[in-house]
C-alpha cells in the first residue's frame, strides 16, 4: 500500500475527507500539484516527499492558500513537520486542530536579460547564474525598484529565511 493510501485511510476512517492529488506533468511546465484539480473546500495538504517535493508543493498551492503539513520520505528533510514514522501522530494532530500554521515569506523575481523578461516565485531561493561556457556576467540586483547592489561574477543567490 502506497503511504498516500495510508494517509487517506487513516483519515477516512477518523470521518474526514481526502482526495489524493496525482502528479501533473503538463507540458510546457512541470508542476508536481496542479492546484486547479484540488477541491475548493480543502482545508490542508499533506505533502508525502523530500524538500524538493515539499518546495514545488508550496510554490504550486500558495495563490490557493492552501496551508501544507510535509512528511520526508526523501533523503533530506529540513523543510518537512515530521518523518513517516511519525506520520499516524502528525495526522491525529492534524484531526484533533492541535496545531499552528506558520507562515513563510516567498520571493518574487523578474529576472529580465537582452529584452526577455522571465518572473519567478520561490519558497527558499532564486538562483541567477551565467551560462555554460561564458564568462563573468554583470548583475543588477533591485528590491522593490531600488538598486541594491551591482555584481560582476558567476551568479548571485537571493533566500529566504527558509
Amino acid at each position: 500500500m502506497k503511504q498516500a493510501d495510508v494517509v487517506k485511510e487513516f483519515l477516512e476512517s477518523a470521518g474526514k475527507k481526502c482526495h489524493i492529488a496525482e502528479e501533473s506533468f503538463d507540458a510546457p511546465f512541470y508542476r508536481h500539484t496542479n492546484a486547479s484539480l484540488i477541491p475548493e473546500d480543502t482545508d490542508c495538504a499533506i505533502v508525502l516527499g523530500g524538500d524538493g517535493t515539499m518546495l514545488h508543493a508550496a510554490h504550486d498551492l500558495c495563490e490557493r492558500g492552501i496551508p501544507v503539513l510535509g512528511i520526508n520520505m526523501g533523503t533530506f528533510g529540513f523543510l518537512a513537520q515530521t518523518e513517516v514514522s511519525g506520520l499516524e501522530s502528525a495526522l491525529k494532530t492534524l484531526i484533533d486542530g492541535n496545531y499552528s500554521i506558520e507562515k513563510r515569506l516567498m520571493l518574487s523575481a523578474d529576472i529580465c536579460c537582452g529584452g526577455n523578461r522571465k518572473s519567478a516565485l520561490a519558497v527558499n531561493d532564486v538562483v541567477v547564474t551565467k551560462s555554460r561556457g561564458s564568462r563573468m556576467i554583470a548583475l543588477g540586483v533591485f528590491v522593490n525598484d531600488d538598486l541594491v547592489g551591482e555584481y560582476f561574477g558567476d551568479g548571485v543567490i537571493v533566500s529566504t529565511p527558509t
